[in-house]
């Protein structure tokens, strides 16, 4: 390879370098508030995770890495009481646990009102 054929190939490597610029964009422009409503439908198919807690309890390290298969823990919930139910970490409602077919299911007694620290109002 000469000079003339590294002059090439340099040339050749400048000349291929692409060219960049900083893009520009129009303004944004704010949307008045209450102006534009979307339809309720929008959320229809969103799916949300719901967790039923049955109850709660406490347990040191050793007895945690002590469980074993078949061990039973005892909650701090009985036959009866209501159960809160939580979407996304939040409770929204408190219900009870009822057999269906012989799986469990909740049926839901009350809505919750988390924010403001208020129970659940009750349904019916």
């Amino acid at each position: 390879m000469g000079i003339r054929d590294v002059d090439e190939f340099l040339k050749k490597m400048v000349d291929d370098v692409p060219t960049y610029r900083k893009p520009e964009f129009s303004p944004l422009e704010p949307v008045p508030t209450g102006q534009r409503k979307l339809p309720m439908s929008l959320l229809n198919n969103i799916k949300m995770e719901i967790v039923a807690r049955m109850g709660t309890t406490e347990l040191t390290v050793r007895q945690l890495l002590a469980l074993k298969e078949g061990d039973v823990l005892e909650l701090d919930k009985s036959i009866g009481d209501l159960i809160d139910l939580f979407i996304d970490g939040r409770r929204f409602a408190v219900g009870e646990v009822v057999v269906i077919n012989e799986m469990y299911g909740v049926r839901i007694t009350g809505y919750s009102d988390e924010d403001t620290g208020k129970e659940a109002k009750k349904i019916g």
